[in-house]
């Protein structure tokens, strides 16, 4: 939804704040994600011991006539 939103959000913050606004809107967001990312590592942590080979230990797929 968010995806959807976006152009339309950034079309109307840039014509009442100016048109450089939402790429410092964008660039705040990115900087609060990172952040977030940081500061809950430890919940990504369980990821590393995720099989990340399992996929290629299935058989070729069967080919289609």
């Amino acid at each position: 939804m968010g995806g959807a939103l976006a152009p339309y959000i950034a079309i109307k913050v840039a014509e009442h704040a100016g048109r450089d606004v939402p790429y410092y809107v964008g660039a705040a967001c990115c900087v609060v994600a990172i952040a977030i990312l940081v500061t809950r590592r430890r919940h990504l942590q369980s990821l590393d011991r995720v099989a990340i080979d399992h996929t290629f230990q299935d058989g070729p797929l069967p080919a289609r006539a």
